[in-house]
């Protein structure tokens, strides 16, 4: 039932994509395609002296990679080159490449969003490479995904003099252009229809504004002694301060402390993983147990959980996804999965 898949190890950046698990080689200078049915390596596809690979993002059945990059934890640059490959996950063949760069968190409908060298943007379909529009912008301005937003306002372009228009993903079509009552100092990010703007000190202190979308006063503002953060989590946006807290988004007014992103609170020292046939499945860490390995469990309506199998060793993390339970392993085990329908006698057994 466990399949080992090979020896994944927690920094890696890891992308699951339909029966496949792709990550970094170990040695940076390549990406490994690993069958998540346990029979190995389906291929490896490696960048000589490109450097690291940078982010994996997957979309329909090709998947994006970006490299130029030391490490993919802090993201330091190796060298002057920005390049965007298109590749078939399934066999490992490169279908277009071109030399510009990605805005990451932009592939949607199966378009994707590169930024060339002038400043300029394109919107290319991801499948062909095919170049669908195109938009010239000065290099000094800032394009940033909009998390979730509809299509037609996916990109924030922003000026440092304060002036921002919406595009278009598919079209790369411009919204109504309106001007913020401040200069930009550093866009944090944009969600739904608020932008955060942050004002950061060189020792960790600072503030943020927040605005609405289309107005040029500000919602509100908070300023900080210490280092500090701001992101959205559910509904709300969390605050990382001297105490972690839930606001809400057009106030900042607390609105309780701040809770995980899961639809599901943990359970005493279970965590929940995601859900499969209606229930949602949990995992205990190993310091929680009396045989040292990693269990994986099922959650009831009443808030109890019930154990269903051993899964071994220590694994850092598990997440479900399309037909698959994938638990992600270390240095000394190896990664595994299980076919969820696989699971279906022990869930239906309690």
């Amino acid at each position: 039932m466990l399949h080992p898949v090979g020896r994944i190890t927690t920094d890696s950046a890891t992308s699951v994509a339909g029966d496949l698990i792709l990550a970094p080689a170990a040695e940076g200078n390549a990406i490994v395609a690993y069958a998540l049915d346990g029979s190995g390596e389906r291929w490896r596809l490696g960048f000589n002296d490109v450097g690291q690979v940078r982010t994996v993002v997957s979309a329909a059945t090709v998947t994006l990679l970006e490299y130029g990059v030391t490490t993919i934890i802090s993201e330091k640059v190796l060298r002057v080159q920005d390049t965007v490959a298109a590749i078939d996950v399934q066999t490992g063949n490169t279908v277009w490449q071109r030399p510009e760069q990605p805005i990451v968190g932009s592939s949607v409908l199966a378009m994707v969003v590169l930024r060339a060298s002038d400043g300029s943007l394109a919107g290319f379909d991801l499948p062909t490479g095919r170049q669908v529009w195109h938009r010239s912008l000065t290099p000094t301005a800032w394009v940033i995904p909009v998390a979730d937003s509809p299509p037609d306002r996916g990109l924030i372009v922003a000026q440092p003099d304060g002036t921002l228009f919406s595009l278009d993903i598919a079209t790369g079509a411009a919204g109504t252009p309106w001007r913020l009552s401040t200069q930009l100092p550093q866009v944090s990010f944009a969600w739904r229809d608020v932008i955060a703007l942050q004002h950061p000190s060189p020792d960790g202190s600072g503030g943020f504004t927040v605005y609405r979308w289309g107005e040029a006063q500000p919602l509100w503002q908070r300023q900080f002694r210490v280092e500090f953060g701001l992101e959205p989590c559910g509904d709300s946006l969390c605050l990382h301060s001297t105490a972690d807290e839930r606001v809400d988004p057009y106030t900042g007014t607390p609105t309780g402390p701040r809770r995980p992103a899961a639809d599901v609170i943990a359970v005493g020292n279970w965590e929940p993983i995601g859900m499969y046939a209606g229930r949602t499945l949990a995992r205990l860490d190993p310091r929680w147990t009396v045989d040292a390995t990693t269990w994986l469990g099922v959650i009831s309506a009443d808030d109890t959980v019930r154990p269903l199998m051993p899964l071994g060793g220590r694994y850092t993390a598990c997440v479900v996804t399309g037909e698959w339970l994938y638990c992600e392993g270390s240095a000394q085990i190896d990664s595994a999965s299980i076919r969820l329908h696989e699971l279906d006698t022990l869930i239906l057994g309690g």
